[in-house]
């Protein structure tokens, strides 16, 4: 069995882009648990900020607001948190594998996740989506990054 190779042993762009993955799913994991701690411990729906305020509106826990806001809440964050975690493993992926078509597997999946974050965070940049900023600009970031090493590896493989 190959061993893996750690984090150091990495090329430095490779290693930017894991450590890019990384910290956006530990920002996507911060974000969630804000918004669900607040949902859930203090009973208020947090729906963005305004002039360096949290924006949030209480909810009475027995109402059926609060039980609406609870399934959508935790089915959008369910889901963008299995997009974080699937685009940072493949990231991890595409600089562990030694098949050519596994890395550019890796890297697809990567910018779908990547993409399919933006779809969901943009739109809702002025309420909740906004929280997730800065976890989807580093996932960007980390797609750009694998692209281009996918793109750099492919146009220096003697089998082009």
């Amino acid at each position: 069995m190959k061993q893996l190779r750690s984090l150091s042993q990495l090329e430095p762009i490779a290693r930017t882009q894991t450590i890019l993955a990384l910290v956006s799913f530990v920002l996507c994991l911060l974000a969630s648990a804000y918004l669900l701690i607040s949902l859930f411990g203090a009973h208020e729906i947090c729906y963005g900020v305004s002039n360096q305020a949290v924006l949030c509106k209480p909810i009475a826990p027995s109402s059926l607001e609060f039980a609406q806001q609870s399934a959508r809440v935790a089915f959008v964050l369910s889901t963008v948190v299995v997009l974080f975690l699937a685009a940072t493993l493949s990231a991890w992926w595409q600089h562990h594998t030694a098949e050519p078509s596994n890395r550019s597997v890796a890297c697809g999946v990567l910018v779908t996740c990547a993409f399919l974050v933006i779809a969901i965070t943009v739109p809702a940049i002025s309420g909740a989506g906004f929280y997730l900023a800065p976890a989807t600009i580093l996932i960007s970031a980390a797609a750009v990054l694998g692209l281009y090493i996918l793109i750099r590896d492919w146009r220096a493989s003697p089998a082009r």
